[in-house]
């Protein structure tokens, strides 16, 4: 009877309030409904979440615990049941000083409860033994907890309290980079919350597309106020201009006029500033990034010269040959400039006015270059005036035979040289000086990419190909040549390299290349056979690399790295053959080798051959036939050669982990540095 008493309760005021609304005695009816409520809060709601929270609370599932506990206050403020389940799930939680101040309120409610004046004064001696491990730290620790902390939990630590925010903000090291990325991370807000705590310590500010506009709008506000005294490089993209004005970003720019000296602008579709409108805010600036996916023009309102400025990069959609040159004449000390168009349309350049002339300092360019980062040269004091590095693209946007006078310009000047040939067929026809002499030129690298038009023989490839042979050709003092993806459609680029090797050619690459069909074994064996400056050699999908031709490698005795990667026509014999051969000089000087993703087998015979290599530093195998038992063979035998490091990558994916850990046991042991991945 006892366990039903609560429910007939409830139902008693529950009938006594539907009696008084027929009666139309609508004051009983409201008190006797609340009277039911309260008994069914209690007795039964009060009761089920309390028991959700507790089973929450032992699963470690503590914020779904909260808010059961906070809802049993809500329900029912004046009961104890939900302030000493709050409490106690903010024990669990390791917060003593938020549980005492629940059992504090729960006291100003209910005075005469002795559980919970029990519980704070538990929860205040708990708190009082807490150690405040960065208020009590000497400068020196905290700042290495700091350095150590992920990025996120070191900004939330700004905001635990006053203490903290004091003494972790010394960690200057720790807030030189502020990056908000376009995919909202949880901890946006919180950043941006903490940034006027550190800003005179933030030296890189990124705003890359945040979706949260209101976000990109407070980074704007701490910048026009000039929270950022040490900011040097800044860097804003796609959405950010979607709700600012030019205004805006010069009253932001002219607050960092003093320290900035990288501005990166990207455009992307929002609206797009004049190139020169936001200089003069920031006069200091040395490096422009300024990208868009539109119309590149000329604001002929701000002709403001640049003096600072000496690193500049441009991407855009179109532009005419004016307006790209009225922007680059304000900027007279360029040193380095790459240019970049999305666009099909051809750039008509004025012939004999080349962009050196507008930048008479330049030593770097690139035309559309998509290579690696232009390089920074170390010594830009060069005597010439011409360029010391260009990368060039040949495409619709910048054809061979317009944008090719730029290199024949800068030939006596030129160390550096990378050409990417990415040029359909037409119809205008092309002249260039093939018999130019390159004095200075060490680097050239050459790649085709024929996925932009019919593979075979075209008029402009043509061209192409014999203007890259002349620089080969006339280059005295070349050392490092890159041949990448492209088949020729004549022999002019074998001839200049036979030529080449003989000189001073230290380095060559050839990666997918396929000289003409014409071309004889005989002279592919001569080709190799000469490489006797060669040092560094790699060999990448070539399909003329047979054992004949790699075995005329072997009388090269100066290479001291060779790398093979995806040359199908080489087998086992002829791989043995070439590696027997070269064990038999002792005066080779091999000490780098790297095989990958070979069809031939890697047996005990050939890593026989390869220990006999007295040079050899270090070995790679990579997604090659190789067992476990010959990689053990090969370990046992490095200790006898001057093999030290070994590193074995993507082989034998059938082995298991106890295999791979006793083969790095056994190198261990015998001292050798194994690398498996």
């Amino acid at each position: 009877m006892e366990s039903n008493q609560p429910q007939e309760l409830w139902l008693v005021e529950w009938s006594r309030s539907n009696m008084a609304l027929l009666n139309h005695n609508y004051q009983d009816a409201v008190r006797f409904a609340e009277a039911s409520l309260n008994k069914v809060m209690h007795n039964q709601v009060l009761s089920l979440l309390d028991v959700r929270a507790t089973a929450y609370e032992k699963q470690g599932l503590l914020s779904r615990a909260t808010e059961d506990a906070i809802r049993m206050i809500q329900y029912v403020p004046d009961s104890p049941l939900g302030y000493l389940r709050l409490g106690s799930v903010y024990m669990t939680s390791g917060k003593p000083v938020l549980a005492a101040d629940v059992y504090r309120q729960g006291l100003q409610e209910m005075p005469e409860c002795r559980q919970l004046g029990l519980k704070r004064e538990r929860a205040l001696l708990r708190a009082r033994a807490r150690f405040d491990i960065i208020g009590n730290l000497p400068l020196e620790l905290v700042y290495k907890v700091v350095m150590n902390m992920d990025p996120d939990d070191a900004w939330v630590c700004l905001l635990v309290s006053q203490t903290w925010c004091e003494r972790v903000s010394r960690c200057g090291m720790r807030w030189n980079s502020v990056i908000v990325k376009q995919k909202p991370a949880p901890t946006d807000k919180f950043i941006c919350d903490a940034v006027p705590l550190v800003a005179d310590h933030v030296q890189y500010l990124q705003v890359a597309n945040p979706l949260d506009r209101a976000l990109s709008t407070r980074y704007l506000e701490h910048l026009k106020y000039g929270l950022f005294t040490n900011l040097g490089t800044l860097s804003l993209k796609g959405s950010f201009f979607a709700s600012i004005t030019p205004v805006d970003l010069a009253i932001a720019l002219w607050q960092v006029r003093n320290t900035l000296t990288v501005l990166k602008l990207d455009f992307g579709s929002s609206q797009v500033f004049p190139l020169f409108s936001i200089l003069p805010s920031c006069p200091s600036i040395t490096d422009l990034s300024y990208a868009t996916r539109g119309e590149l023009y000329y604001d002929s309102s701000n002709r403001v010269t640049c003096n600072s400025l000496t690193n500049l990069q441009l991407f855009y959609g179109n532009a005419t040959y004016t307006a790209l040159c009225s922007n680059l004449a304000q900027c007279p000390n360029l040193t380095r400039l790459d240019i970049k168009s999305s666009s099909d349309r051809p750039l008509n350049y004025v012939m004999g006015c080349p962009i050196a002339r507008y930048c008479r300092r330049l030593k770097i360019l690139g035309l559309n270059y998509y290579g690696n980062e232009l390089p920074m040269l170390q010594d830009l004091r060069h005597k010439g005036s011409g360029l010391l590095f260009l990368g060039i693209r040949f495409d619709q946007h910048f054809a061979f035979e317009q944008a090719a006078p730029h290199i024949e310009y800068n030939a006596p000047y030129l160390h550096q040289l990378d050409i990417t040939f990415a040029q359909p067929e037409d119809t205008r026809g092309c002249n260039s000086r093939l018999n130019l002499l390159y004095p200075k030129l060490q680097t050239l690298r050459y790649r085709c990419d024929e996925r932009h038009f019919p593979i075979g023989r075209t008029s402009i490839k043509t061209c192409a190909e014999n203007f890259v042979a002349g620089i080969i050709y006339n280059s005295s003092k070349l050392m490092d040549v890159s041949l990448l993806y492209f088949t020729c459609t004549d022999n002019s680029i074998l001839i200049a390299l036979e030529t080449a090797v003989h000189r001073t050619v230290r380095t060559l690459r050839l990666n997918s290349v396929c000289f003409n069909d014409t071309t004889t074994e005989d002279r592919y064996r001569n080709l190799f056979s000469s490489l006797d400056q060669v040092r560094n050699l790699d060999i990448w999908n070539c399909r003329f690399l047979n054992d004949n031709v790699l075995f005329s490698l072997a009388t090269s005795l100066r290479l001291r790295q060779l790398k093979l990667v995806g040359c199908d026509l080489l087998s086992t014999n002829g791989l043995i053959e070439f590696f027997k051969q070269i064990a038999l000089q002792e005066s080779h000087s091999l000490q780098l080798l790297e095989l990958d993703s070979l069809t031939a087998t890697i047996d005990q015979r050939m890593i026989r051959y390869i220990s006999k290599m007295n040079n050899l530093d270090a070995l790679t195998i990579t997604q090659c036939d190789i067992s476990v038992e010959d990689i053990g063979y090969l370990v046992d035998i490095a200790p006898f050669m001057s093999l030290e490091t070994i590193g074995i990558f993507h082989c034998c994916p059938s082995e298991t982990l106890d295999s791979w850990s006793a083969a790095i046991r056994r190198a261990e042991k015998q001292g050798v540095t194994l690398i498996i991945k």
